[in-house]
């Protein structure tokens, strides 16, 4: 709701002067810095728990843009197998906003696209998964693609022509 309001600037700069006193301004690369989004959305919460008493964990404990999701839930023990140690990656999409998944070094990354597709509500095969070395394939594993801990891959939307 607030981008679809920033975007009607006249009325955006109008309803900030009345509502806050000043322009509140806004970058939209803001989400690039994950460390620093992170810690603005701390000081956010901190300061909803400070002003009200309490805040709506449903709503504000997502980090803004970053979901965090488990694929695959196993303890972490000491002495595990390499493959069943956690990790958690990142998926990039074209807007830049970034989920999180923590998964074993055995997942196959189709379930991770049938996830991050079902939770975004498209077709998983009109998705596009993206790493270093190029289209990852369903079939690979993070073992398997060399990922560690918060490593990124990019998805994008195929792109249909004539």
């Amino acid at each position: 709701m607030w981008h679809q309001h920033i975007l009607d600037v006249f009325n955006y700069h109008n309803d900030m002067v009345l509502l806050c006193g000043q322009l509140v301004g806004h970058n939209p690369d803001g989400a690039l810095d994950f460390a620093d989004k992170l810690r603005r959305d701390h000081f956010t919460r901190e300061c909803l728990r400070r002003h009200f008493g309490s805040y709506d964990a449903n709503i504000w404990d997502n980090h803004g843009l970053v979901i965090t999701r488990a694929v695959d839930r196993v303890p972490n023990r000491a002495g595990s197998a390499s493959l069943d140690e956690l990790i958690n990656i990142i998926i990039k999409d074209h807007n830049g906003e970034r989920t999180i998944f923590k998964i074993k070094n055995s997942t196959r990354m189709s379930k991770v696209f049938n996830t991050f597709a079902q939770r975004k509500g498209v077709c998983v095969n009109t998705l596009r998964f993206i790493g270093d070395d190029g289209r990852i394939s369903p079939d690979e594993t993070a073992a398997t693609l060399d990922l560690e801990e918060m490593d990124q891959i990019t998805v994008y939307l195929e792109q249909g022509g004539c």
